[in-house]
This record gives structure tokens, C-alpha cells and sequence, in this order.
């Protein structure tokens, strides 16, 4: 699949950035390594489990929920001030809504879910169509070319905390369109992404078992 965040920066969906405070500074070998490894991290995770909010036309929108980064499809809750709690489903391509019988997304996807009718995805329709489609683009099947990265302007911005686990925040291109929070495992614990002029913020925790999406992956052709 192309990668999204490239396709969302040629669209101008993701604005330039400061790339740090004063302490900032050109990622070291070491560090253009770890970087490289982050999205495969996620790959070699399987699926992990997402929390991320955006704003679209009718207010703010909160997913939670997992993306399965083998198979490249994602699964949540979504909760909208104003509107009855839905589970969502997509993929590359398109995404699906059904009515959920609470603010949680349950494990395994209920069938109406996989049944229900399916509506394409445009990164430059909506910020909530390009976080989904951000979403699945942390995950890769190969790492990144680390002396790529030194060259595009990878940095170290600083140190900092995720739930009281200690990480380093890197970019990963001098325009400075994401930070990727990096734990001392070289696992991704937080990411922000600029999505249409507004950083957004993702959260990735546990892993599970992918199996347990399998039925929102789609059939092979489709």
C-alpha cells in the first residue's frame, strides 16, 4: 500500500512544524536505527490497541479501539457528542459503521459489523477519514532505511514520559509533520500527527492477537 503519510503530505493535510525545543538535535546512528525498526515494531506486534481523537464537521469524534497492522485493517468504538456510540470498521480502501449497544468495541467484531455496507475512504474529504487511514500507515511490513533517515532530517527532540514509562521523542523528516514517542524497547507509545492544520494525538498499547479481527479482513480481491 502507499504510504499515507507521504500521499497526506502531497495532498498539504499535514502543515510544517517546529521540530522541537532548543535541545533538539540530528538523530545519532544508533538512534536512525531505532527509528528505522518503529513501524515494523507495530508489524511484528500484529495488532496493538489505538485510542485517538479528531474533530470533523459535526464536533469532536474519539476512536478506541485496535488496528491489525499485518492485515492492515482497524476496528473501534466511536463516540460523538450528540450521536448514539457506533463500532467502526476500515481498511486501506473503505470504512463501515454499525450501531454499538455501548462506547466499547468487543472482541470478537460482531457479524453485522463485517455485513454492513461500506463507504470509500478520501484522506482529503475529511481529518477523520485521513486519522483512519494514518492509523493503519504506523505499521510496516520492512524496516526503514535508517541512513535515509539521517539524510531526510530525522531529530531527536527530547525526553519525556507515556503512562510513567520513560521514552524518547523523535521525528523522522526535518519537516516535522509527526513525533513518535519510542520507548526504551524501541516499541511506538504515542505518535502526533498534523491532520488538516490540527495535531492529533495517538495512543498504542497492548498487543493481541490478530486472529481476533479476522473477520473484518477483507476477502481476498475485494
Amino acid at each position: 500500500m502507499r504510504r499515507v503519510l507521504v500521499t497526506l503530505l502531497a495532498a498539504g493535510l499535514l502543515g510544517a512544524c517546529g521540530s522541537g525545543g532548543d535541545e533538539a538535535r540530528p538523530v545519532t546512528s544508533e538512534e536512525a536505527q531505532t527509528l528505522a525498526q518503529v513501524r515494523f515494531r507495530n508489524y511484528d506486534a500484529g495488532a496493538r490497541v489505538v485510542a485517538a481523537s479528531t474533530e470533523d464537521a459535526q464536533g469532536p469524534v474519539h476512536l478506541d479501539g485496535w488496528v491489525d497492522f499485518v492485515d492492515h485493517v482497524g476496528y473501534a468504538s466511536l463516540d460523538q457528542e450528540g450521536a448514539a456510540p457506533s463500532l467502526l470498521t476500515w481498511d486501506g480502501e473503505s470504512a463501515a459503521l454499525a450501531p454499538a449497544a455501548a462506547a466499547t468495541a468487543p472482541l470478537p467484531p460482531p457479524a453485522e459489523l463485517a455485513s454492513a455496507q461500506r463507504s470509500p475512504l478520501d484522506a482529503s474529504a475529511s481529518a477523520e477519514h485521513a486519522l483512519l487511514l494514518v492509523l493503519l500507515d504506523l505499521g510496516s511490513d520492512r524496516p526503514e532505511n535508517p541512513l535515509l533517515l539521517q539524510q531526510g532530517g530525522a531529530r531527536w527532540l527530547r525526553s519525556d514520559e507515556v503512562q510513567g514509562a520513560p521514552v524518547d521523542v523523535f521525528t523522522a523528516t526535518s519537516a516535522g509533520n509527526a513525533r513518535y514517542w519510542v520507548d526504551g524497547d524501541g516499541l511506538l507509545r504515542r505518535a502526533e500527527v498534523l491532520v488538516g492544520g490540527e495535531w492529533v494525538t495517538i495512543d498504542l498499547g497492548d498487543s493481541l492477537d490478530p486472529s481476533r479481527l479476522d473477520a473484518l479482513v477483507p476477502a481476498e480481491g475485494s
